[in-house]
């Protein structure tokens, strides 16, 4: 047989022969092991040849038990005489081999398969001589569970209740035209009868040579009956066929006459599992690794969710992962747990509708969640995120899982030791109060941990951790993860071509090179079971937990990057604190100039330069450099940065602007540089600051009269010009000194008299540069900047005004425009900030950017007149009211300005608004200084009649009463970070336009957002905020109240951490609640995961409701009150008191 049947992988097929008692009248008997498949079974034998691989593999294909009791003839060589009383052992052996083949039914006595779920392929061609197969496709009865090409006894053989009669009628006979019909196998012409003696399965599993009147010299081995001295060594013509159309290719016999076989093997790793809320790829390509089907025909796979028990708990999608339009992996997404593992069925299907299914093992575990990722933003320090281990639940094959990671296998069905399911266990006491975690490696295991910044080529990898146990065989690294069916590394001794048998990527590749000098033998005792606690942690006592520290440098000279450590092919070892540091050569140098004399109170220019060499191609260079000042000097304006990037060679300046309050004699500035926490350098530099000027200097140094105007152009004009050419100016001003030409102050100081204010004209500029403003004695006016009049500041500091800059916009198409360029300035302790009038068109040009306005301390007393009246702002009292109140403007920006300790940080009132990247910090109400405020306490507070647009990104939020404010207004709030702010996102809007609150993150907060949007063609999007709650009393992630507008709210993640409720839809309709995880922290003050209140029309779908235990008052799920006609699908809600 082995020469007459093709194998050209040479397969080894084992049949296992025994010599045994048999009943007397049975000579030998050959009983073949099938592969289990979806309605029909394929006989081992085939099954391995067509490629069949994991765990059925590993059996034999079949036993051959041969009677001892008999007297055989076992010379092959030596004929059997005429009339000779011994069989033949070569007939018999070569008989049972052919059952073992597959020949050979599996029907029976009631039509039902022997196996109770699948009929042999034998049986799809057995037919009666008119054509009427035995077995049809269909369920018959106790045939369960069923499956895609499920077959059952054909009815139109026989009636229910007549099949057992009329199989039995098949036995040992050759049918006709009256009785029973003749049973044909099936070759398309010339079929053989099929026929036997004494039992059904006898006569369906053999060949008539009498009822099919063969000449005297033609036989068939498979005859039901062996003569003594008779010999059966040869197969017949029709036998030969009967094997090619079981799916045998045949040496010299051209193809396969059945040449669709499709078997589906399930998949058996162990490792696969999922938190709830967590997905998977799982590709296509992965699945079907040790299934069997025709290489070349085209194949079609599919989830079988009826036939998967519990399907509720997982979703599982088709998608195209390399876009070629064709669906090549599963996307499963855990949605609840269970205890034990679920067994995803699929199916494949090929050519004429000839399928089969298996499963796929999945774990979904509760109680145990993914790890956040970690980020390095200087790729400093330690690269690799928990290898310590202290992060994890030590439990047993949960390392992939908490990890994120996708597990990865050596071998096709992770038989033979294929399985890697590494562990976390722990040591300490018994009670689940680890004193250590660390990794558990027992048979032949593997674990790869990425990197939080790759190592370019030509840097080093630096390696330490802590090992005890056997032997770690290798230290892999790599660009890219190995594949779920990544080639086995033999040994540390060279690197590795692409080793990538099977993964999702279109383009997957996995090439490790090893790391020399890993073949380490750890000292210490060998590494036990542990012991498993009630609560499944793996626990260790200390005392049997011995540790060695080891350190590895690499160079890597690969020409990749490396992205990727893993720990390879090792037993009875456990490993803890593992380190990875990169190391890149640069030079750092520093140069910084002698700073110049400066006056007390006067912003000053500071400038330095930080220059790098050396870098390697591909990797970046942050330098962090670390200025120390003078004690009494501070920085003007935003701070400059402190860490620079370098991914070339070269030079970077960084200028600032300080300040000193206090004589200074010389002062030393320090600048040092360092990498990676390793200093490269330092400089240091003089400083001096002297009394220059001050108030007490006004009456010998004022310009300007109390109550009247001085026009510069006259000043400059006088003989005693006391301003020059406005460098290093040190003057007080009386009154209203008018800018009526352009001007610079540069270096200056100017001291303004109580009530006194700078006006620029129209046509004119005003620019200040290092220059300090700030009152004597009592509150000072501000500049104002007139229509079509311009202003520049830069690195100045302007204290005390009522208002610093009050610009007055163009209030028709026809008037000048204003321009403000403010940039790096200090505004300390005024009563605003900025001011834009109110005005009906309200057009300016103005650049607003790293400036700060604080009020730490009280204001000065008011000037003599003071009123806010005209601006519709309350009268000063005592404390800082606002950065910014700008009115009416087409369009404004404030981008990186900081606003911290004032009552306000920008009020908006009828403007389109921009602000990006801005920072507000301790924004205070001051409810009893300025009770009838209404954005007291608001860090941007926006007012409007429902037709300006507000965008609110990446700006950040500590410490705030409230964070937005947004009232009647089409909002755009992304990115925001808020943090202890009672009251995060709130919005209001009644006109059509849109509210888009999306990808912010609150914690600590009481209501983070709140909507109310009561047009009904208007549109709300919530969606990928993260909300984390704190609240005492009533208080709620996200709340849609009175809304009418189609709102999403979607794939949002809100922890109420005490009291109030996760996502609440309050009197409104036509809300979509998608996707949105909520988290319910306290079961004794939760309310409830999601409320809905008088709501209508609304859908909530796939959302994930999660309590922490069962007790509380509230507690709920979903809590639906007086809510009709609303669509609730696929949620799940887990550990509450109440579901829904």
């Amino acid at each position: 047989l082995s020469n007459l049947i093709q194998n050209p992988d040479n397969v080894l097929i084992e049949i296992k022969i025994t010599k045994t008692l048999l009943d007397t009248d049975v000579g030998a008997t050959g009983t073949p092991l099938f592969t289990p498949g979806c309605g029909i079974g394929y006989p081992q034998a085939l099954a391995r040849i067509k490629g069949l691989q994991g765990t059925a593999a590993l059996t034999a294909s079949g036993t051959l038990d041969i009677n001892s009791f008999f007297t055989w003839h076992t010379l092959n060589n030596d004929p059997l005489l005429p009339g000779s009383n011994l069989p033949d052992l070569y007939s018999a052996v070569l008989h049972e081999a052919l059952h073992i083949l597959g020949v050979g039914s599996l029907i029976s006595t009631m039509g039902t398969p022997i196996t109770g779920s699948y009929y042999s392929n034998w049986d799809l061609s057995l037919k009666t001589e008119s054509g009427t197969p035995m077995i049809v496709p269909g369920v018959g009865p106790g045939m369960e569970p069923a499956c895609c090409d499920q077959h059952k006894f054909n009815p139109e053989l026989a009636s229910s209740g007549q099949v057992s009669s009329f199989l039995s009628g098949l036995i040992n006979t050759c049918g006709g035209p009256s009785g029973p019909p003749r049973i044909i196998y099936d070759l398309g012409t010339g079929n053989p009868t099929v026929n036997g003696l004494g039992s059904l399965a006898n006569a369906l599993s053999h060949l008539d040579e009498d009822c099919d009147d063969l000449p005297s010299n033609e036989y068939y081995v498979m005859h039901h009956t062996l003569m003594t001295g008779e010999t059966r060594r040869t197969l017949h013509q029709k036998e030969l066929q009967l094997l090619q159309q079981l799916g045998y290719q045949l040496n010299g016999s051209g193809g396969s006459g059945e040449d669709c076989i499709v078997i589906a093997e399930s998949d058996t790793y162990n490792n696969f599992s999922l938190a709830v809320g967590q997905t998977i790829i799982i590709p296509y390509a992965f699945l079907l690794a040790n299934d069997v089907f025709p290489p070349n025909a085209a194949l079609t796979i599919g989830y079988a969710q009826d036939l998967t028990q519990n399907h509720e708990l997982i979703d599982v999608t088709s998608i195209d992962t390399d876009g070629d339009g064709h669906a090549d992996a599963f996307s499963i997404t855990a949605l609840g747990a269970l205890q034990q593992a679920i067994m995803l069925v699929y199916y494949i299907e090929a050519c004429d509708e000839v399928c089969d299914d298996a499963t796929f093992t999945l774990s979904i575990v509760d109680g145990v969640g993914v790890l956040p990722p970690c980020q390095s933003a200087t790729c400093c320090g330690n690269l690799l995120c928990y290898g310590d281990f202290e992060a994890y639940v030590p439990l047993s094959g949960l390392y992939w899982l908490q990890s994120g990671l996708d597990p990865f296998f050596e071998n096709i069905g992770a038989f033979q030791n294929g399985n890697n399911s590494p562990d976390i266990a722990y040591e300490g006491p018994f009670q689940n109060t680890p004193t250590n975690r660390f990794m558990r490696l027992r048979t032949t295991e593997s674990f790869y941990m990425p990197l939080t910044c790759p190592i370019p080529a030509g840097c080093t990898l630096k390696l330490t951790f802590r090992a005890g146990g056997g032997i770690i065989p290798a230290i892999l690294a790599s660009a890219t993860p190995p594949c779920l069916l990544s080639g086995q590394v033999t040994g540390c001794q060279s690197d590795y071509g692409d080793l990538c048998l099977i993964d999702g990527a279109p383009s997957a590749s996995y090439s490790p090179v090893c790391i020399p000098g890993s073949n380490i033998n750890p000292p210490g005792n060998a590494l036990d079971e542990g012991t498993t606690t009630p609560s499944g942690w793996i626990y260790y006592s200390s005392q049997n937990v011995a540790w060695q520290t080891y350190e590895l440098t690499w160079a890597n000279n690969t020409g990749q990057e490396v992205n990727y450590l893993t720990f390879y092919g090792i037993s009875v070892v456990r490993i803890d604190d593992i380190e990875v540091e990169k190391i890149c050569p640069a030079q750092v140098s520093l140069q910084l100039p002698p700073a110049p004399q400066v006056c007390i109170g006067q912003p000053a220019q500071l400038c330095y330069e930080v220059c790098v060499s050396g870098i390697v191609p591909g990797h970046t260079v942050w330098v962090e450099t670390q200025l120390t000042l003078p004690a009494g000097v501070e920085l003007v304006g935003v701070q400059p940065p402190t860490l620079l990037s370098f991914t070339t060679d070269g030079c970077q300046e960084v200028c600032l602007s300080v300040v000193s309050q206090q004589p200074i004699s010389n002062g030393t500035i320090l600048l040092a540089a360092s990498v990676c926490g390793q200093e490269t350098g330092q400089v240091a530099a003089s400083f001096n600051a002297v009394e220059c000027f001050s108030c007490e200097d006004c009456p010998s140094a004022s310009i300007g009269t109390p109550g009247a105007s001085t026009l510069l152009g006259d000043l400059l004009q006088t003989p005693n010009n006391p301003l020059g050419n406005g460098e290093n100016v040190n003057v007080c001003i009386d009154g209203t000194l008018v800018i009526d030409q352009n001007f610079n102050f540069v270096n200056s100081i100017l001291f303004m008299k109580p009530g006194a204010q700078i006006d620029v004209l129209n046509g004119k500029k005003l620019a200040l540069v290092h220059t300090a403003l700030e009152g004597c004695d009592e509150m000072w006016r501000g500049i104002v900047v007139q229509k079509g009049g311009g202003v520049k500041m830069e690195h100045c500091r302007v204290a005390d005004a009522q208002y610093a800059v009050k610009a007055h916009p163009a209030e028709n198409g026809n008037e000048p425009i204003a321009e403000l360029t403010i940039s790096g300035n200090d505004f300390e302790d005024n009563f605003v900030g900025l001011l834009i009038p109110q005005t009906p068109y309200a057009k300016i040009n103005a650049v607003l950017s790293r400036n700060v306005f604080s009020g730490f301390d009280e204001l000065k007393h008011p000037y003599t007149g003071q009123s806010a009246a005209p601006e519709s702002l309350p009268e000063q009292n005592q404390r800082a009211l606002a950065g910014m109140v700008v009115n009416n403007l087409g369009a404004f920006s404030s981008y990186d300005n900081r606003f911290e300790q004032l009552t306000s940080g920008i009020v908006n009132r009828g403007s389109n608004l921009t602000a990006h990247l801005n920072d507000f910090a301790d924004i205070q109400t001051n409810e009893t200084l300025y009770p009838a405020f209404a954005p007291a306490g608001i860090a941007l507070a926006n007012y409007a009649a429902g037709h300006n647009v507000v965008a609110a990104t990446d700006n950040t939020f500590n410490d705030c009463p409230m964070g937005i404010l947004a009232n009647l207004c089409e909002l755009k709030a992304t990115g925001n970070t808020l943090d202890y702010v009672d009251r995060g996102i709130w919005a209001s809007l009644a006109g059509a336009g849109g509210i888009a609150i999306d990808n912010n993150e609150m914690a600590h907060t009481e209501v983070g957002i709140l909507v109310a949007h009561a047009h009904a063609a208007g549109q709300v999007s919530i969606t990928g905020n993260t909300v984390k709650t704190e609240a005492a009393g009533s208080g709620a992630g996200i709340i849609t109240l009175y809304n009418h507008a189609p709102a999403v709210v979607e794939n949002n993640a809100v922890t109420v951490g005490k009291a109030g409720l996760g996502i609440s839809i309050y009197a409104g309709n036509g809300a979509q609640l998608l996707e949105n995880n909520v988290i319910l922290a306290d079961q004794n003050l939760a309310g409830a995961g999601i409320s809905l209140t008088y709501a209508q029309q609304c859908l909530l779908q796939d959302n994930a409701i999660t309590g922490a235990g069962l007790g509380g008052p509230g507690n709920i799920g979903i809590e639906i009150v007086a809510s009709p006609g609303n669509v609730y699908c696929c949620n799940t809600v887990g550990n509450t008191r109440l579901g829904v």
